[in-house]
């Protein structure tokens, strides 16, 4: 079946413990394979579009498929959570974070390509199927002793299952290399969400090549490189905008300036009129008093 298996026998000091050491056998990974994958990470952001040898291959009645194909609508009682409309919102313009709405459409994106995958998945698993039905008829047809000629006119039907199972295998890979690469989106950006910069610097590390291992990689290195000036190596950021903080002073109750002004204290207590010029709230006012007696 083409799997790797290590044919080195094993040093004489790790006889004992041969079976525990042994490699296990593996499926090789092609550098095809690799290209396939890397060139779905390449650009992040392009949009899942199958073409139409995909449709071609893969064809299902749109009443089978109507389910998975559309992704979720959000639900009108949590889209009013987010933002007050006359009209319920059923898409990010309610975020009002910019990461968030990108977040939220690699999000979309990712379900969408995830849904793909179960054309080529359910398309695979029904030829697989019928291929060991195949199989199982020839073997019992070699076993009567039916003639050659016609074994060999039920053979291609076999081969043609097996070139469908492997081109429904290469569109599994476009499939999960495409929908790891909106996963890797929307994770960049949650991340780039609290970094204090304008959003054209954010989407120019959002859309940064994936390379795999690190979410941003090699290129956001180099960038750090030039820019930052510190030992430890960071992201430079915008300053963040002054606010000035609120100051309420000292205000006494709406009741307590009327009860003043008349005369009044909340205890209906008459006061006198001030004499010479009224006081306005600076220094302490000055009242009629009785002159000292002589």
């Amino acid at each position: 079946m083409g799997l790797e298996e290590s044919s080195e026998p094993p040093k004489k000091s790790s006889k004992l413990f041969a079976n525990i050491s042994k490699r296990k056998p593996s499926f090789p990974v092609d550098e095809a394979i690799k290209n396939k994958i890397k060139s779905q990470w390449s650009v992040l952001d392009k949009k899942w579009a199958p073409q139409k040898k995909f449709y071609s291959l893969f064809p299902f009645e749109v009443e089978d498929t109507k389910f998975w194909d559309v992704p979720p609508k959000l639900d009108p009682p949590v889209a009013q959570t987010i933002k007050r409309t006359t009209l319920p919102l059923e898409d990010s313009t309610g975020l009002k974070d910019a990461m968030d709405r990108k977040a939220e459409g690699a999000l979309r994106k990712t379900y969408l390509a995830a849904a793909a995958g179960f054309k080529p998945a359910i398309a695979a698993a029904s030829v697989a199927r019928s291929l060991k039905v195949w199989i199982l008829q020839l073997e019992k047809a070699l076993k009567k002793g039916v003639p050659r000629e016609n074994l060999l006119a039920d053979l291609p039907m076999v081969i043609s299952a097996s070139d469908f199972l492997t081109e429904a295998a290469l569109s599994s890979v476009d499939i999960l290399a495409k929908t790891t690469a909106f996963a890797t989106s929307a994770r960049r950006a949650l991340w780039l969400k609290p970094w204090v910069a304008d959003i054209a610097s954010k989407n120019r590390l959002l859309n940064l090549p994936f390379e795999g291992e690190k979410l941003f990689g090699s290129q956001l290195e180099l960038l750090v490189e030039k820019k930052s000036d510190d030992k430890v190596r960071s992201l430079p950021q915008d300053k963040r905008p002054y606010k000035r903080p609120s100051f309420r002073g000292f205000r006494t109750s709406y009741k307590y300036r009327q009860d003043w002004r008349s005369g009044k204290t909340s205890g209906d207590r008459n006061y006198t009129q001030s004499r010479g010029r009224p006081s306005r709230g600076r220094g302490r006012p000055y009242f009629n008093q009785k002159p000292f007696s002589a």
